[in-house]
């Protein structure tokens, strides 16, 4: 608890479970004010971004929800209002929404391919040119990217979903190299997990080793302003 968020306020994408849900209730936790993102789903009896919106206001913290799905052209700007509207400011994205297809290259269609790169890449990319003109103004921005080991080193049989976390890396260098004149951090963590996304990859290991605490901690760490890492 000694990273405080006081006054801050921070977009999370994909926050209404897993990983994203963990990043928006340790925010809230440490002061900040959160959008909580997560599409809404047909049929969902409660959704998920209030769920996690409902936890945060019941610990005491403040938090607003939007429905929007990021891949969506009018999601980015929809956020940055909601956010201004809401608290006036905006000092922290995290960029956590995405999805993972498997299938091998040659069996995968190319409107399957595109879709991970519009979700996984291209929706952060909008995100991030919708928010970076206020944090240049303001002198001040943190932004966290979600990778992975598969955009690090490839994976058999996800061949979009690496190239598409892969761009985010490229995309993240070439930020921190051009919005370098203020106090502006921009990194990207490559996080595992015990979430529904991994449920398939690694039945019964719910055992605390592959907690969403973890990678919160290096997310928040990330997110700080007395963070200097970038890049």
């Amino acid at each position: 608890m000694k990273l405080r968020f006081d006054e801050q306020v921070a977009i999370v994408t994909g926050a209404g479970k897993g990983l994203g849900r963990e990043y928006a209730l340790q925010l809230a936790a440490r002061g900040a004010r959160v959008l909580v993102n997560n599409r809404a789903h047909a049929g969902d009896p409660v959704r998920s971004a209030d769920s996690t919106v409902a936890a945060i206001v019941a610990g005491g913290g403040a938090a607003v929800a939007n429905y929007a799905s990021v891949e969506d052209e009018d999601a980015p700007q929809e956020m940055l209002r909601q956010a201004l509207a809401a608290w006036g400011r905006v000092d922290i994205v995290i960029h956590n929404a995405g999805i993972a297809r498997s299938g091998f290259f040659t069996r995968m269609s190319a409107t399957d391919f595109a879709a991970l790169m519009r979700i996984n890449f291209l929706a952060p990319v909008a995100l991030t040119r919708a928010v970076l003109p206020h944090m240049r103004e303001r002198g001040y921005g943190r932004m966290v990217f979600s990778t992975s080991a598969a955009g690090l080193y490839g994976n058999r049989g996800q061949s979009a979903y690496s190239a598409s976390k892969a761009a985010l890396l490229a995309f993240m260098q070439s930020i921190r190299l051009e919005e370098s004149g203020y106090d502006f951090r921009v990194n990207a963590i490559a996080p595992f997990a015990d979430t529904p996304m991994t449920a398939g990859y690694m039945p019964g290991q719910s055992d605390g080793r592959f907690s969403t605490a973890w990678p919160a901690a290096l997310a928040l760490w990330f997110a700080h302003r007395d963070c200097s890492a970038s890049g």
